[in-house]
């Protein structure tokens, strides 16, 4: 799930995980970085965090192919993603075989 200044990804007690925290390919990384700056500079309005609407499916979308990406590399980890639309978390979904 997305979130300002972290890089989205979260242990089971929902505390923030540093990329270099866990083993992921450099292209991966990359990809996460990349998300997260989208998340944090195009999704919200400047000067108030406010989350904007239009942008909730590009966002979903390539979030929830990170996701998928990761539980390829990882196929024994329970992953999950939680995406956000008009502002609101969705329901966590659970991603299975890729």
């Amino acid at each position: 799930m997305p979130e300002i200044c972290c890089s989205g990804i979260f242990n089971e007690d929902l505390i923030p995980i540093d990329f270099n925290e866990i083993e992921l390919p450099n292209t991966l990384k990359e990809e996460l970085k990349s998300w997260v700056i989208f998340y944090d500079n195009d999704c919200h309005t400047p000067r108030h965090f406010q989350f904007k609407k239009e942008m909730a499916n590009e966002l979903n979308k390539r979030g929830r192919n990170l996701a998928k990406k990761i539980k390829a590399l990882y196929p024994e980890i329970r992953v999950l993603y939680r995406g956000e639309i008009d502002g609101d978390m969705l329901d966590y979904e659970e991603i299975t075989g890729v």
